[in-house]
């Protein structure tokens, strides 16, 4: 994939904070059917999942949208930063997530569930621009070093993920 590789640019889009900021408020308040209505597809697995892994957060704060077009034409590479706060916990944990948005037949946007090769292949040669390292160093630095002062919030965190699958492994054998 050709692609032109411009500098990230930070809450450039309100259509792409929009889509995002709803999101994220729909994660965190378990509201699958707005995380189900952002996403291009989402199968009902992925769906748990996500649910479960969201139900240990209370809320995704100071989030920034940092863009760069993609492949398509009003497409983009989306790298959202955030703060979360996990459910009896004051501390803010750090985090950035990776995503594709793109336009549908209605103007709206669409977050990407599954990207074709042209589209991943553009995604790796963007997510290794040095910008875009420099904010995952970023957010990983502030990670560690918070999980290092906190110890029950790293142990809390650490284990969050495994019962996060357990809770959707339960689920998917009821159904």
């Amino acid at each position: 994939a050709a692609v032109v590789v411009e500098p990230l640019e930070m809450d450039a889009y309100p259509n792409v904070n929009s889509i995002m900021t709803s999101y994220y408020e729909a994660l965190a308040t378990g509201d699958m059917e707005t995380v189900k209505s952002h996403m291009d597809y989402i199968n009902e697995t992925d769906l748990l999942q996500l649910k479960n892994k969201n139900e240990f957060v209370e809320s995704y704060n100071e989030l920034n949208c940092y863009t760069r077009d993609g492949v398509a034409e009003n497409s983009y590479f989306v790298y959202v930063t955030y703060k979360a706060k996990f459910k009896g916990f004051d501390t803010l944990v750090p985090g950035v997530t990776t995503h594709y948005v793109y336009p549908v037949e209605d103007g709206s946007l669409k977050i990407a569930k599954e990207l074709d090769e042209e589209v991943n292949a553009a995604l790796m040669v963007t997510s290794c621009q040095d910008d875009v390292v420099d904010i995952f160093n970023k957010v990983d630095v502030e990670y560690k070093e918070i999980l290092a002062t906190d110890e029950n919030l790293n142990t809390f965190l650490t284990e969050m993920f495994t019962m996060a699958k357990t809770m959707t492994g339960e689920e998917i054998a009821k159904l």
